[in-house]
């Protein structure tokens, strides 16, 4: 893990090896009753952390976690599998 520094506050970047070549992302979203998305998180470590992976075996594990939450009423949560991808811009 890297750390960057900066005088506002701590920024860590994870960085996973780059083992693969990702042709999925997969998310967890909530649905509200009109048709609204967001994506469903956790609080680790008093940080927000998205669920959203490109690993298959991330997946199980954010499934787990989204079952073991308290239910939100009026929300659904599913899981879903982008596989379209476009460079918006290299970095």
């Amino acid at each position: 893990m890297e750390m960057a520094v900066n005088n506002q506050s701590e920024i860590f970047v994870h960085d996973p090896g780059n083992n693969k070549k990702i042709d999925s992302v997969f998310a967890i979203l909530s649905e509200d009753e009109q048709g609204n998305e967001g994506i469903d998180g956790v609080m680790m470590n008093g940080k927000m952390t998205p669920f959203i992976t490109g690993s298959e075996k991330a997946i199980e594990m954010m499934i787990s976690i989204i079952k073991s939450m308290p239910k939100v009423k009026g929300k659904k949560h599913k899981l879903v599998r982008y596989t379209k991808k476009e460079l918006v811009r290299e970095l």
